[in-house]
């Protein structure tokens, strides 16, 4: 499940500072505006129980199916973990057809939070890099609304995906404003 395996060995974690604009209430707003301009289809919505909800997007591109899941969840733990691989596994089988499951999966996950907790310190901070394999590619980014700071975990250079994940840096870079995202590619 896609939302358990975010870190399996060493990996390095950038802050970015964002600027909203002030009259933004919800910053999810913003997110998902990115990905509508940058041709993502809003495809499904479910809630966390009480604490939030997550939306999902796709685009197809070639022989790859781009997926973008933005969490809007107040305080995460490793319970939510279990209820958002239960939301992947409902979007994958309503709105992935057949032959979308065969090609190259580019899954970017935004997990919208007021401030981090120690769940997601150890998670971001103290863990490994992420878990991807052959077709089966992921991006997780923690927003912390309290700072407007997006913090991108990535696969260590010496990973032999490193080039796929540079590609999903870049188009993060592409749906949240080159102006916004200085250091992405750094």
């Amino acid at each position: 499940m896609p939302f358990s395996f975010i870190c399996c060995k060493y990996e390095r974690l950038i802050d970015i500072k964002i600027t909203f604009p002030e009259e933004v209430e919800e910053r999810n707003v913003v997110f998902e505006k990115g990905l509508l301009h940058n041709q993502y289809q809003k495809k499904s919505e479910y809630e966390l129980d009480e604490k939030g909800k997550v939306s999902f997007f796709k685009k197809n591109r070639n022989n790859q199916v781009n997926i973008w899941a933005l969490i809007d969840i107040t305080d995460m733990d490793r319970n939510d973990v279990l209820l958002l691989n239960d939301k992947f596994a409902e979007f994958w089988i309503n709105e992935m057809t057949r032959e979308e499951k065969k090609k190259d999966i580019r899954f970017t996950f935004v997990i919208q939070v007021d401030e981090i907790n120690d769940y997601l310190q150890e998670t971001f901070y103290e863990s490994g890099g992420i878990f991807m394999a052959k077709h089966r590619s992921r991006l997780p980014v923690l927003y912390i609304r309290k700072h407007d700071i997006l913090k991108v975990k990535w696969a260590d250079s010496d990973s032999k995906y490193i080039s796929i994940n540079k590609e999903m840096r870049k188009e993060l870079k592409k749906i949240y404003d080159d102006s916004e995202i200085e250091s992405i590619n750094s």
